[in-house]
C-alpha cells in the first residue's frame, strides 16, 4: 500500500469525546485508577528521593537517584499515554530509553560498589587514589580473582546451558572493558532504533513498514540480550563480594516490572488486539480505540497501576541509610573513571607483554 503515517489511533479530542460516549464507566474507571496510582507513585518516589538527597553528595547517591527515578518516568509516561493514546509509541520508546539508561547506571553502580569494597579492604587508603597510575584497575582484578577461576560467562540469558562445556577462568581488564562496551551499546542503540522505528512508521508504506519494524525489533532484542548478559556476568562476578549491599534485591527491583511488562503486553494483545472498527462486548473494540491501539491503552493502564509497587520496591532496594552507613567520599570515582583505569591497566599490561616478547 501507499502512504506512511500508520494508524496511531484517534487524536486527543476525538478520543475523549468518543470514549466518554461509548463506554463512560469502563474508561472512567481506567482513568481514575491509573490517575490514583500515578499520584501514589509520585508521592512514594518524591519521599524516597528527599531522603536520598539528605545524604552527603557522592557518586553512589547520584546513581541511586537516577535509578529510583524510573518509577516516576514510567508512571508519568504511562499516565500521559492514557490521556492521549495516539502518542503511545513516543512514550513507549521513551520508557525503553530510560530502561537502557537505568540498566547502564546499574552496571556502573556495581563497579562503584566494587571500588568501595576494594578501598575498604586496603590498609592504606591512598593506594586507591585516582592518581595511582592504574592501581584501581589492578586492585579490582585482584579482588575478583580472590575466589579463583570461575565460569563467569555461563550465565543467562545467553550461555547458562553451556556451563558444562566451559572452563573456569579469571576475569581480565579486557573482560571488564567488554562489559562496559556491552552496556554502552545498549544506551546508544536504543534511541537510534527508536528514531528508526518512528521514521519507518511515518514514512514507509504499510507493507515495507512491517518488514522494517520486524528487523528493528530483532536488532533491539539482540541489543537488550547483550546488555543483560553483560550485567549477569558482572552480577555473578561481584555477588559474593557485594553481598552486604543486597545486589540481588537491587537487580530484581529494576528488572521485575520490566519483565512483567514484557510478558503482559502480548497477553493483553491477545484479549484486546483484535477486532474491527465497531462496538464490541465489554472489553472489546470500541469506536474510539480498536485493535492494537486498544491493546496499547490497556498495557499502559496496567503499567501505570504497577508503578506504585515499583516505587515501593525501589525504595526498599536503594535505601538512604545504606549511603549514610558507608560514609562515602564525594571524590569517589564514577563508572567512567573506573573504566579509564581499567583501560590504563589493560594497555599497560599489553605494552609490557609486547616488551617481554
Amino acid at each position: 500500500g501507499g502512504g506512511g503515517l500508520h494508524d496511531f489511533g484517534p487524536g486527543a479530542f476525538q478520543f475523549w469525546q468518543e470514549c466518554t460516549e461509548d463506554r463512560p464507566l469502563e474508561f472512567g474507571l481506567a482513568w481514575g485508577t491509573a490517575g490514583f496510582a500515578v499520584v501514589m507513585t509520585l508521592v512514594v518516589n518524591r519521599l524516597h528521593e528527599k531522603k536520598l538527597q539528605e545524604v552527603d553528595v557522592s557518586m553512589r547517591r547520584q546513581y541511586y537517584l537516577r535509578i529510583v527515578s524510573m518509577s516516576r518516568v514510567f508512571a508519568l509516561t504511562a499516565g500521559v499515554s492514557l490521556v492521549a493514546p495516539r502518542a503511545w509509541l513516543m512514550w513507549h520508546l521513551l520508557q525503553k530509553q530510560y530502561e537502557a539508561y537505568v540498566l547502564s547506571t546499574f552496571g556502573h553502580l556495581l563497579f562503584n560498589l566494587l571500588h568501595w569494597k576494594q578501598m575498604k579492604s586496603d590498609e592504606d587508603r591512598e593506594q586507591t587514589n585516582l592518581q595511582a597510575g592504574g592501581r584501581i584497575g589492578e586492585r579490582m582484578l585482584e579482588m575478583l580473582a580472590s575466589d579463583g577461576p570461575q565460569k563467569y560467562f555461563a550465565t543467562p540469558p545467553l550461555c547458562c546451558v553451556l556451563a558444562p562445556f566451559m572452563h573456569g577462568h579469571l576475569l581480565t581488564a579486557r573482560h571488564l572493558l567488554l562489559i562496559f562496551t556491552a552496556l554502552r551499546q545498549f544506551v546508544i542503540a536504543t534511541p537510534v532504533l527508536a528514531i528508526s522505528y518512528l521514521w519507518a512508521a511515518l514514512v514507509l508504506p504499510a507493507d515495507a513498514y512491517v518488514g522494517v519494524a520486524k528487523a528493528i525489533g530483532i536488532v533491539g532484542k539482540a541489543s537488550t540480550l547483550l546488555a543483560l548478559y553483560a550485567l549477569f556476568v558482572l552480577y555473578k562476578a561481584t555477588h559474593d563480594l557485594l553481598h552486604k549491599h543486597e545486589t540481588t534485591a537491587k537487580f530484581v527491583s529494576i528488572k521485575l516490572f520490566l519483565v512483567i511488562a514484557l510478558v503482559q503486553e502480548p497477553l493483553i494483545a491477545l484479549g484486546f488486539g483484535h477486532g474491527g472498527n465497531h462496538d464490541g462486548e465489554h472489553g472489546g473494540p470500541t469506536r474510539c480505540l480498536t485493535g492494537h491501539n486498544l491493546a496499547h491503552f490497556w498495557s499502559m493502564w496496567a503499567l501505570a497501576i504497577e508503578t506504585t509497587a515499583m516505587a515501593a520496591l525501589l525504595k526498599r532496594a536503594f535505601p538512604a541509610h545504606e549511603l549514610m552507613a558507608d560514609n562515602l567520599d564525594p571524590s569517589e570515582p564514577s563508572g567512567a573513571n573506573i573504566e579509564l583505569q581499567l583501560l590504563h591497566h589493560f594497555e599497560s599490561s599489553s605494552s609490557q607483554r609486547d616488551l617481554d616478547d
